[in-house]
């Protein structure tokens, strides 16, 4: 099914039909866009048959100065038009010998290639940065530990370098402007960087029972403030995930009960108990959330999670043995419980604001004012595409856009890769993932209207993707790391 212009059209199936939407490039000549329906077939072998006698002479200098009348029209109307550019265009590509770790930011692609082991040398992860769009060496560090993730963060001016140090993460923090290391820390992750923030949430989860948070400085990884508790606390702590300009956290105190804390300073906003945090006994007299190989009477509760979600804190008390867990919700300011709600086992993930969903082995979308909306068995998990939609996940590789507050089909996705803004968290293109002539892929937007495809990419995806700004980069099949430029 084609629109007017030709471009592939989701199929409305509605939820009366039973049907999910599709989505379908028209005809067979997906390179092109363009519908078997639309071919024009032109046989250069085709003859006229021939005129009655008395009229040959009379019709062929006519059909002669017909063709050339044509001919000269075309040159002027098409000889001075320029074609249109294409919507993606290849503008830097990196030689890599083994998986790479990318990191991409508007003017600069940050790579990390194979560790160096020559000669038997420990490895090491040699991290590369380039210049964009013109491809040139802005700076290569060498670092004590092979690199596995690579992060950029424009507004504070680093990359953070996770690597694996003595079976232990360890983070190094580098300008992106000339590689200097500027800090390392060998147990410290980033737990949140607001984008165009120079400031950011740090995590330690320390030694001895005992974690700390710090909201720091980036560049140097000097703290605002800092605040450690004891990781056997039954509420743990937890950090907002809607509205995220103003993140709050949850914090365990030493006497049982929690602060609601701003992120920034560290200020205490509300204090006090949500309610009951035990969950319900078991048959054999252990807390529902107890660890079920700990004998009975001994300890072994697993901790409580909560979210901060807008105006509610949100509750996920534990069920192991899959037999059902509890959700609860307290007011923000006064801790007041709000509802309740049967759980199947999983975690709480805002990925789904401003809705909050329980992942797992079915998916749950709740309103944090209101609770579960719907449940989905072949669902496992969600992301956000707007306030309307969400992107579902499925352990067989499904995907589809769906209604955010009923869990009707609009679009089925199965066919599509999404690709995500590390940034900002949102989804920004899609990739596909079966239609892959000749070795390449198509590239596409999602919106709430569905899939509008950009254009065909020679080029075979091998690893994750990337984007900044109209930037695209993804590691590929041909030992490169390629960037693209892509337009609307």
């Amino acid at each position: 099914m084609t629109s007017a212009n030709g471009r592939p059209r989701i199929s409305d199936g509605g939820p009366e039909t039973g049907q999910r939407g599709k989505v379908r490039f028209p005809g067979s000549h997906r390179e092109t866009g363009v519908s078997m329906a639309d071919d024009v077939i032109i046989d250069l072998d085709w003859e006229p048959p021939a005129p009655a006698a008395g009229r040959q002479a009379a019709r062929r200098p006519v059909h002669r100065l017909l063709v050339v009348a044509i001919a000269v029209l075309c040159m002027a109307v098409l000889g001075g038009v320029e074609p249109a550019p294409p919507r993606i265009a290849a503008v830097f590509a990196v030689p890599i010998d083994e998986r790479p770790a990318i990191a991409l930011t508007t003017d600069t692609i940050v790579v990390a290639e194979a560790a160096d082991t020559s000669g038997g040398r420990t490895p090491r992860g040699v991290v590369t940065a380039y210049a964009l769009p013109s491809g040139a060496l802005r700076w290569r560090s060498l670092l004590p530990n092979g690199v596995r993730d690579l992060t950029a963060l424009p507004g504070a001016g680093v990359v953070l370098v996770t690597s694996e140090s003595d079976g232990d993460d360890a983070m190094t923090v580098l300008d992106v402007h000339d590689g200097r290391t500027l800090w390392a820390s060998g147990s410290t992750v980033v737990l949140d960087a607001p984008p165009g923030s120079t400031e950011g949430l740090l995590f330690d989860g320390g030694s001895g029972g005992t974690a700390t948070v710090r909201w720091a400085d980036l560049r140097t990884g000097r703290a605002v403030w800092t605040r450690s508790w004891s990781t056997s606390a039954d509420i743990q702590f937890s950090t907002n995930i809607w509205p995220p300009e103003s993140t709050r956290l949850l914090m365990p105190a030493a006497d049982g009960t929690v602060d609601l804390v701003e992120e920034r300073t560290g200020k205490v906003l509300a204090s006090g108990r949500l309610g009951d945090t035990a969950a319900p006994p078991r048959h054999d007299g252990q807390p529902e959330g107890a660890d079920p190989t700990a004998p009975p009477g001994s300890a072994g509760t697993s901790p409580t999670e909560s979210v901060v979600a807008g105006d509610r804190i949100v509750v996920l008390r534990p069920s192991p043995l899959g037999q059902p867990g509890r959700l609860a919700a307290f007011d923000a300011s006064t801790f007041a419980p709000q509802w309740t709600a049967d759980a199947r086992p999983g975690y709480l993930d805002g990925a789904c604001r401003p809705m909050l969903c329980l992942s797992g082995d079915q998916l749950t979308v709740m309103d944090p004012e209101t609770g579960p909306l719907w449940r989905s068995g072949h669902w496992q998990a969600a992301a956000r595409l707007d306030d309307a939609h969400l992107l579902t996940f499925s352990a067989d590789n499904d995907s589809a856009m769906v209604d955010t507050r009923t869990g009707r089909v609009v679009a089925d996705l199965s066919d599509w890769r999404p690709v995500f803004d590390r940034d900002t968290g949102q989804l920004r293109l899609l990739l596909s993932t079966t239609l892959r002539p000749y070795g390449g892929f198509w590239l596409a937007e999602l919106g709430s209207a569905g899939v509008r495809p950009l254009g065909f990419v020679p080029a075979a995806i091998f690893g994750d993707c990337q984007t900044a700004g109209d930037l695209l980069a993804c590691d590929t099949q041909r030992g490169i790391v390629q960037v693209w430029r892509y337009r609307d």
